[in-house]
């Protein structure tokens, strides 16, 4: 189920480039030049797929603002 983008996930300096979140949702995570994971720009976002992100990031980098 996709919820109104009210929060976004985002991405922060502690990503080492693991590209667990991209793994797992996909339409929500991709690298950046640095080839470091960096949240998509949705206008909706699936909360478990972006939940389980933040579950198999192994360094937090992630979280819902």
């Amino acid at each position: 189920m996709s919820d109104k983008a009210t929060k976004r996930p985002f991405v922060n300096n502690n990503c080492i480039g693991c590209w667990a979140c991209i793994s797992v949702a996909p339409d929500y995570f991709d690298y950046n030049k640095e080839y470091l994971s960096e949240a998509k720009k949705c206008e909706t976002y699936n909360e478990q797929d972006i939940n389980n992100a933040i579950s198999v990031c192994p360094v937090s980098a992630i979280s819902w603002i």
